[in-house]
């Protein structure tokens, strides 16, 4: 398949792009394209291609167009802010332009899991109403407004559209400094300090590489279709049941303190989902949310 992936620079869509192991014939559009020449000049990608993001038009054909385009890390999304619907929907409204031209082509939009606003103090299921406080809407409710707008957008077309909501990811190249959770346990056990935790109790659900390139791969057979599909892994994990486990295999330190959490989309008690339709389409995960985290955390904390 020839495939068009926007926001090429993001480090889950270049994760993707070295899953696919040169089986399909991108090409990369990013924002920065210098970054993304850098990369590649560091990998070994042979059917491959890159492109300024402003270059993209109606005239090349592609099968698929994966859109990454937004923000993925927490400290990003922060500064951000307001920006971040004007930047959602420019770069959305530009593929459904496309399709406009080109109505066999599939898009997949990466969106996420934050589109159900504060509804998390159970896990999302294909029932849960997405829930905004429209009359006092604050800078954590951003990012997911501006994803769920963009879903909106989708279901009122009649293009092949599939909005993949992603929960957590994580992998080895994740950026060590920003603000997750779990980069935050990393950093720690690196410098061999204790990892401060807020005391507020959650429960998250993990998927990497493997599972998040296995999920497009599904998603890529897909025809005729118009739907919103969550990802998961075999089984999520409690903050409580992870931080045992980190010091279990790498003697990390903890410090547990009462203060409230802060999270820059909102507190999310039970951030994933039990919405399992992806199965049907074909999608089954190889991994547990601990297994991927091990997996990963293994091959970053070698490179470090």
């Amino acid at each position: 398949m020839k495939i068009a992936i926007l926001g090429a620079t993001s480090q889950i869509a270049k994760d993707l792009a070295l899953s696919f192991n040169d089986k399909h014939s991108l090409v990369l559009y990013a924002r920065r394209p210098a970054a993304l020449a850098q990369w590649l000049s560091q990998v070994n990608l042979q059917n491959c291609t890159f492109r300024d993001l402003s270059t993209f038009t109606h005239n090349t054909r592609f099968d698929a167009i994966l859109n990454f385009v937004g923000a993925g890390n927490p400290d990003i999304i922060q500064q951000l802010g307001k920006r971040i619907f004007g930047i959602t929907e420019s770069y959305d409204q530009m593929v459904l332009n496309y399709l406009h031209e080109h109505p066999d082509c599939l898009y997949i939009f990466m969106s996420s899991g934050a589109v159900f606003g504060d509804n998390f103090s159970t896990p999302v299921n294909n029932q849960t109403r997405s829930i905004f406080p429209i009359n006092n809407l604050q800078p954590q409710h951003y990012y997911g407004l501006a994803k769920a707008q963009a879903e909106y957008r989708h279901r009122m077309s009649d293009y092949n559209i599939i909005d993949l909501r992603i929960f957590n990811y994580f992998s080895s190249t994740a950026d060590i400094q920003s603000s997750f959770m779990i980069c935050g346990m990393l950093r720690s056990i690196l410098e061999g300090r204790q990892f401060v935790v807020d005391a507020t109790p959650i429960t998250r659900d993990y998927v990497g590489p493997k599972d998040f390139h296995h999920m497009i791969e599904v998603l890529l057979d897909q025809h005729k279709i118009n739907t919103a599909v969550d990802i998961y892994s075999r089984s999520p994990i409690s903050k409580d049941l992870l931080i045992d486990y980190m010091k279990d295999r790498y003697e990390l330190k903890v410090l547990m303190r009462n203060a409230p959490l802060h999270a820059a989309t909102g507190v999310k008690e039970n951030y994933y989902s039990t919405n399992l339709d992806a199965y049907s389409l074909g999608y089954s995960p190889t991994l547990t949310s601990i297994q991927t985290i091990f997996e990963e955390a293994d091959k970053l904390i070698q490179c470090n």
